[in-house]
Protein backbone atom coordinates (compact mmCIF):
# COMPACT_ATOMS: atom_id res chain seq x y z
CA UNK A 1 0.00 0.00 0.00
CA UNK A 2 1.21 3.49 -0.78
CA UNK A 3 1.05 6.13 2.10
CA UNK A 4 1.69 9.68 2.15
CA UNK A 5 2.46 11.67 5.27
CA UNK A 6 0.41 13.42 7.25
CA UNK A 7 2.00 16.50 7.51
CA UNK A 8 1.15 16.78 3.67
CA UNK A 9 -2.44 16.07 4.25
CA UNK A 10 -2.98 18.42 7.13
CA UNK A 11 -1.38 21.21 5.10
CA UNK A 12 -3.82 20.26 1.97
CA UNK A 13 -7.25 20.44 4.69
CA UNK A 14 -5.64 23.88 6.28
CA UNK A 15 -5.02 25.32 2.72
CA UNK A 16 -8.67 24.79 1.82
CA UNK A 17 -10.00 25.76 5.30
CA UNK A 18 -8.22 28.91 5.09
CA UNK A 19 -9.75 29.76 1.48
CA UNK A 20 -13.08 28.96 1.93
CA UNK A 21 -13.64 28.13 5.90
CA UNK A 22 -14.12 24.76 7.69
CA UNK A 23 -17.85 24.44 5.72
CA UNK A 24 -15.88 23.34 3.00
CA UNK A 25 -13.72 20.67 4.57
CA UNK A 26 -16.98 19.03 5.59
CA UNK A 27 -18.25 18.84 2.46
CA UNK A 28 -15.67 17.70 0.57
CA UNK A 29 -15.27 14.92 3.55
CA UNK A 30 -19.33 14.28 3.47
CA UNK A 31 -18.88 13.18 0.01
CA UNK A 32 -15.88 10.73 -0.20
CA UNK A 33 -16.54 7.09 0.47
CA UNK A 34 -17.04 5.63 3.59
CA UNK A 35 -13.60 4.90 4.59
CA UNK A 36 -11.89 7.52 3.44
CA UNK A 37 -14.88 9.66 4.85
CA UNK A 38 -14.22 7.97 8.36
CA UNK A 39 -10.43 8.97 7.98
CA UNK A 40 -11.07 12.70 7.27
CA UNK A 41 -13.55 12.67 10.41
CA UNK A 42 -10.43 11.90 12.84
CA UNK A 43 -7.68 13.40 14.56
CA UNK A 44 -5.12 13.65 11.78
CA UNK A 45 -1.56 13.62 12.94
CA UNK A 46 1.75 15.28 11.09
CA UNK A 47 3.97 12.64 11.86
CA UNK A 48 1.19 9.87 10.90
CA UNK A 49 0.90 7.82 7.20
CA UNK A 50 -2.17 8.14 5.48
CA UNK A 51 -3.22 5.74 2.30
CA UNK A 52 -2.53 7.82 -1.17
CA UNK A 53 -5.93 6.07 -1.98
CA UNK A 54 -7.69 8.00 0.44
CA UNK A 55 -5.82 11.48 0.09
CA UNK A 56 -6.28 11.32 -3.78
CA UNK A 57 -10.24 10.50 -3.18
CA UNK A 58 -9.98 14.04 -1.29
CA UNK A 59 -8.09 15.88 -3.73
CA UNK A 60 -10.51 14.29 -6.23
CA UNK A 61 -13.62 15.27 -4.13
CA UNK A 62 -12.27 18.56 -3.80
CA UNK A 63 -11.28 19.57 -7.13
CA UNK A 64 -14.75 18.35 -8.25
CA UNK A 65 -17.18 20.07 -5.50
CA UNK A 66 -15.36 23.81 -5.73
CA UNK A 67 -13.41 23.46 -8.96
CA UNK A 68 -16.11 21.79 -11.20
CA UNK A 69 -13.46 19.49 -12.73
CA UNK A 70 -10.59 21.77 -13.66
CA UNK A 71 -7.34 19.85 -13.18
CA UNK A 72 -5.10 23.06 -13.27
CA UNK A 73 -6.28 24.98 -9.92
CA UNK A 74 -4.48 21.68 -8.46
CA UNK A 75 -1.10 22.71 -9.38
CA UNK A 76 -1.60 26.01 -8.26
CA UNK A 77 -2.96 24.45 -4.67
CA UNK A 78 -0.28 22.30 -4.51
CA UNK A 79 2.28 24.83 -5.20
CA UNK A 80 0.47 27.09 -2.08
CA UNK A 81 1.53 24.08 0.24
CA UNK A 82 5.01 23.12 -1.37
CA UNK A 83 5.87 26.53 -0.98
CA UNK A 84 4.88 26.62 2.63
CA UNK A 85 6.49 23.22 3.41
CA UNK A 86 9.70 24.29 1.58
CA UNK A 87 9.99 27.71 3.48
CA UNK A 88 9.72 25.75 6.87
CA UNK A 89 11.45 22.85 7.85
CA UNK A 90 12.99 22.12 4.62
CA UNK A 91 14.36 25.55 3.74
CA UNK A 92 17.86 24.31 3.67
CA UNK A 93 16.91 22.25 0.63
CA UNK A 94 16.24 24.81 -1.98
CA UNK A 95 18.08 27.88 -0.33
CA UNK A 96 21.74 28.70 -1.46
CA UNK A 97 21.40 25.35 -3.13
CA UNK A 98 21.31 24.89 -7.25
CA UNK A 99 18.77 23.62 -9.01
CA UNK A 100 21.32 20.76 -10.29
CA UNK A 101 21.38 19.88 -6.58
CA UNK A 102 17.87 20.38 -5.94
CA UNK A 103 16.54 17.56 -8.35
CA UNK A 104 19.30 15.17 -7.63
CA UNK A 105 18.18 15.60 -3.62
CA UNK A 106 14.20 15.27 -4.49
CA UNK A 107 14.10 11.80 -4.01
CA UNK A 108 15.68 12.18 -0.38
CA UNK A 109 12.43 14.90 0.25
CA UNK A 110 9.88 12.03 -1.45
CA UNK A 111 10.91 9.50 0.76
CA UNK A 112 10.28 12.04 4.09
CA UNK A 113 6.66 12.13 2.25
CA UNK A 114 5.81 8.76 0.69
CA UNK A 115 6.07 5.10 1.91
CA UNK A 116 6.11 2.35 -0.99
CA UNK A 117 7.24 4.99 -3.59
CA UNK A 118 10.60 4.52 -5.19
CA UNK A 119 12.40 7.29 -7.45
CA UNK A 120 15.17 6.56 -9.64
CA UNK A 121 17.04 9.23 -11.17
CA UNK A 122 17.39 8.63 -15.03
CA UNK A 123 18.85 11.75 -16.79
CA UNK A 124 19.99 14.89 -14.49
CA UNK A 125 21.82 17.47 -16.38
CA UNK A 126 22.11 21.41 -15.87
CA UNK A 127 18.56 22.44 -16.86
CA UNK A 128 17.26 18.85 -17.60
CA UNK A 129 15.63 16.44 -15.21
CA UNK A 130 13.90 12.98 -15.70
CA UNK A 131 13.12 10.91 -12.64
CA UNK A 132 11.18 7.21 -12.77
CA UNK A 133 8.84 6.52 -10.23
CA UNK A 134 7.44 2.95 -9.06
CA UNK A 135 4.73 2.76 -6.90
CA UNK A 136 1.73 5.19 -8.01
CA UNK A 137 -0.93 3.68 -9.69
CA UNK A 138 -3.29 4.68 -12.25
CA UNK A 139 -6.08 5.96 -9.94
CA UNK A 140 -3.46 8.72 -8.09
CA UNK A 141 -2.88 10.27 -11.77
CA UNK A 142 -4.94 13.10 -10.69
CA UNK A 143 -1.24 13.28 -8.15
CA UNK A 144 0.31 13.92 -11.07
CA UNK A 145 -0.13 17.68 -10.56
CA UNK A 146 0.77 18.05 -7.46
CA UNK A 147 4.22 16.06 -7.86
CA UNK A 148 5.10 18.57 -10.56
CA UNK A 149 4.19 21.84 -8.15
CA UNK A 150 6.84 19.93 -6.03
CA UNK A 151 9.45 20.18 -8.81
CA UNK A 152 8.42 23.48 -10.32
CA UNK A 153 8.31 25.33 -6.46
CA UNK A 154 11.57 23.50 -5.49
CA UNK A 155 13.54 24.49 -8.43
CA UNK A 156 11.87 28.01 -8.49
CA UNK A 157 12.60 28.78 -4.78
CA UNK A 158 16.76 27.41 -5.94
CA UNK A 159 17.05 30.15 -8.43
CA UNK A 160 15.45 28.05 -11.73
CA UNK A 161 13.83 29.81 -14.40
CA UNK A 162 11.04 29.17 -16.90
CA UNK A 163 10.51 25.62 -15.13
CA UNK A 164 8.47 23.46 -16.79
CA UNK A 165 7.59 19.76 -15.32
CA UNK A 166 5.22 17.60 -17.17
CA UNK A 167 4.95 13.51 -17.17
CA UNK A 168 6.11 11.54 -19.98
CA UNK A 169 4.93 8.26 -18.56
CA UNK A 170 1.48 9.02 -16.77
CA UNK A 171 0.97 7.24 -13.28
CA UNK A 172 -0.28 3.22 -13.75
CA UNK A 173 1.60 3.38 -17.24
CA UNK A 174 1.68 -0.51 -18.90
CA UNK A 175 5.16 -0.20 -18.71
CA UNK A 176 5.49 -0.52 -14.64
CA UNK A 177 6.88 2.78 -13.96
CA UNK A 178 5.87 6.42 -14.48
CA UNK A 179 8.11 9.34 -15.36
CA UNK A 180 8.63 12.84 -14.76
CA UNK A 181 10.57 15.29 -16.83
CA UNK A 182 11.68 18.57 -15.79
CA UNK A 183 13.28 21.18 -17.66
CA UNK A 184 14.25 24.58 -16.19
CA UNK A 185 16.50 27.69 -17.24
CA UNK A 186 19.62 28.41 -15.19
CA UNK A 187 19.63 31.47 -12.42
CA UNK A 188 19.76 34.91 -13.60
CA UNK A 189 23.52 35.96 -12.88
CA UNK A 190 23.41 39.42 -10.94
CA UNK A 191 24.45 42.50 -13.01
CA UNK A 192 27.35 44.13 -11.38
Amino acid sequence: MVEIKGSAVIGTIERLKEEFGAEAHSRIVQNLPDGDRKLFQGALLSSSWYPLDAFVSYIATENNLLYHGDLSVILSNSEKIVDRQLQGVYKLFTRENTPEFVVNRIGVIHSSYFRGIGLQVVTSASGEYVGRYSGFEKNHQIFEYSICAFYRKALEMSGARDVEANFTVPFGSPVGHSEIRVTWNPPATAVR
